[in-house]
C-alpha cells in the first residue's frame, strides 16, 4: 500500500483504512457467549437509499449456525430480509445457545420499537418499517417464543391439537382442533398454552403477533421434514411400504439418469438414494416438485397408494409454490384440501404414530399462503444461503465477536475514489473502482471509467 501511494496520491497506507474497518466494536456479554449488534439501519442502509419507497417490509429469521463439529462453537445470528436481500442485524457467538432469549434479543427489541415508532431516516427521507414475517425452524421457534419443544404434546403453534404417545414418539391424530389466536398466546391463563415458565421476549416488540405472523417455513417443514420422512420410511420403514433393494436401486438409477438433463437453474444434480443422509434441502425440493413423480413411476403398480399419496403432496406444493396459482384463492383452498387428504392417507399407509409435528402442520400451511403469498415468500432458503456465506467469514473462531464486525464490513464492496497522479504521462485518469473481497454472487466487481484513457 505504501508503494502504491507513491503512484496514486491519497491512497491510505493501511488496508484497514481502505476497507473502513471499524476501530472499535461494542460487544455485550450474553451468557454463555458474547453478542454484537449491527443494527437494522446499518445492515441495509445502501439498499434503502436505492429504494425510493416510503415503506419497506422486513422479514426476520433467527437460527443457530454450527461453526465446528468438535468444539461446539456456534453462531446465533439475527437476520433480516428486504425482498430478496438478506442482511445481518446482530449475532451471538458462544459454545452453546444464549441461555436467556430476553437478554439475547434485548438490543434488537429496543431498536425495533424505536424504528417502528419513528421510522428510519434514509438519505433525508423517512422510511416506514414493518416486521411482517417471522421465519424459524421448529427448535428455534420453541426457543424464541419460549414454548415447549416440537416433541411436546401441545407443540403445534397454530391449533390446540393435543398429541398422543405411542411407539416411542408423540403423534397428532386431530385434524379439526380449534385454532390458536394471538390473544390466547398472550393470555397467561390460557388453558391450551404450551409455554414454558416465563414470557416470550418478542411480546415487548410493538405489533408482534406470535401466532399469525410466525410462519411455517416449508424448507424445514416439507423438504427437510416430510419429504425426508417419506423417503426414510420407504427405505427403512414398515415392511408393508418398504422398498425392496431392487426397487430402491431402480429409483436411484432413475435419479442418476436425470443428471445429464438437469438445467443449470437447479442448484444440485440428483443423487442416488444411497446418499440420502447427505441430501440437502434443495435436493429434497427438487425430488418433491420435479424428479420424484417421474422416477417413482416404476413403483406405481406395486405400491399404488404410496405413489398416489406422494402425488397428492406434490400437487399441493406445486400449487402453493406458484405465485400465479396462489393469486387464485380457490386454487389455494384446493391445495389446502389436498394437504388434508395427504395427512389422512399418510396415517393409513404408514401408521398414525408417524403423523409427527411436521406432518400435522401441513394442514395449516395454506393459511399462511393466503396471508403472505406463495411458499417462496416465507421460506428459509435465502437465509440459509446467507448463513453459508457468513460461515466462510468465520474461519477463525478465536475472539469471533470482535472479528465479525470487520468481516461483515469487508464482505461486500466499498467505493474508493482514486485520483490521478500528477504529470502528463499519467496512466490513470479520474475513475471509480469498487473493491470487493471474496466471491461475488450478486454484486460482482464493477469498474466504472467515466474518463479513462492512456496518454502519451
Amino acid at each position: 500500500m505504501a508503494i502504491l501511494s507513491l503512484v496514486v496520491p491519497g491512497l491510505p497506507k493501511d488496508a484497514r483504512t481502505l476497507m473502513e474497518t471499524p476501530r472499535s466494536t461494542k460487544i455485550r456479554r450474553v451468557d454463555p457467549g458474547s453478542y454484537w449488534h449491527r443494527g437494522i439501519g446499518k445492515g441495509k442502509r445502501e439498499a434503502l437509499i436505492r429504494d425510493t419507497r416510503d415503506k419497506v417490509i422486513v422479514d426476520i429469521n433467527i437460527d443457530g449456525l454450527p461453526l465446528a463439529k468438535s468444539s461446539g462453537s456456534s453462531l446465533w445470528p439475527i437476520l433480516g430480509k428486504i425482498e430478496q436481500d438478506v442482511f445481518l442485524i446482530g449475532a451471538n457467538h458462544g459454545y452453546a445457545k444464549p441461555a436467556d432469549p430476553s437478554e439475547y434479543l434485548q438490543d434488537f427489541i429496543i431498536e425495533g420499537n424505536q424504528i417502528l415508532a419513528d421510522g428510519l431516516e434514509v438519505d433525508g427521507r423517512k422510511v416506514v418499517v414493518e416486521f411482517q414475517k417471522w421465519i424459524f425452524d421448529a427448535p428455534a421457534k420453541s426457543y424464541i417464543l419460549n414454548l415447549n419443544t416440537h416433541g411436546a404434546y401441545n407443540s403445534c403453534t397454530k391449533c390446540q391439537a393435543s398429541g398422543k404417545y405411542d411407539h416411542g414418539r408423540v403423534y397428532f391424530p386431530e385434524m379439526n382442533a380449534l385454532l390458536r389466536t394471538d390473544e390466547q398466546f398472550v393470555d397467561p391463563q390460557s388453558v391450551y398454552s404450551n409455554r414454558k415458565k416465563g414470557t416470550c421476549a418478542l411480546l415487548a416488540l410493538t405489533h408482534f403477533k406470535p401466532v399469525s405472523s410466525v410462519c411455517l417455513d416449508y424448507m424445514h417443514l416439507i423438504c427437510l421434514g416430510v419429504v425426508r420422512k417419506i423417503l426414510n420410511l420407504l427405505i427403512h420403514g414398515p415392511l408393508k411400504v418398504r422398498f425392496a433393494s431392487a426397487i430402491m436401486k431402480s429409483v436411484s438409477d432413475g435419479l442418476c439418469s436425470l443428471q445429464t438433463w438437469v438445467r443449470k437453474e437447479f442448484v444440485r444434480k440428483p443423487r442416488s438414494l444411497v446418499f440420502l443422509k447427505q441430501w440437502k434441502a434443495t435436493e429434497f425440493r427438487q425430488f418433491l416438485l420435479y424428479s420424484g413423480p417421474v422416477v417413482q413411476l416404476q413403483i406405481a403398480k406395486q405400491f399404488p397408494r404410496v405413489y398416489q399419496n406422494f402425488l397428492t403432496l406434490h400437487t399441493a406444493c406445486f400449487i402453493l409454490c406458484s405465485p400465479e396459482m396462489c393469486a387464485n384463492v380457490d386454487a389455494v383452498l384446493y391445495a389446502s384440501s389436498l394437504l388434508r387428504v395427504f395427512v389422512a392417507d399418510f396415517a393409513e399407509i404408514y401408521g398414525i404414530h408417524f403423523v409427527s409435528h411436521n406432518v400435522h402442520n401441513l394442514i395449516h400451511l395454506a393459511q399462511d399462503v393466503l396471508k403472505f403469498g406463495c411458499l417462496n415468500n416465507f421460506s428459509a432458503f435465502p437465509f440459509e444461503n446467507f448463513l453459508q456465506m457468513l460461515k466462510k467469514n468465520c474461519a477463525s473462531q478465536t475472539n469471533l465477536s470482535n472479528k465479525l464486525p470487520g468481516a461483515m464490513k469487508n464482505k461486500r464492496g466499498f467505493p474508493l475514489k482514486i485520483w490521478p497522479s500528477q504529470g502528463d504521462n499519467s496512466l490513470l485518469r479520474h475513475f471509480t473502482i469498487l473493491i470487493t473481497v471474496g466471491p461475488c454472487l450478486r454484486d460482482t466487481a464493477v469498474l466504472s471509467t467515466p474518463s479513462f484513457g492512456f496518454t502519451g
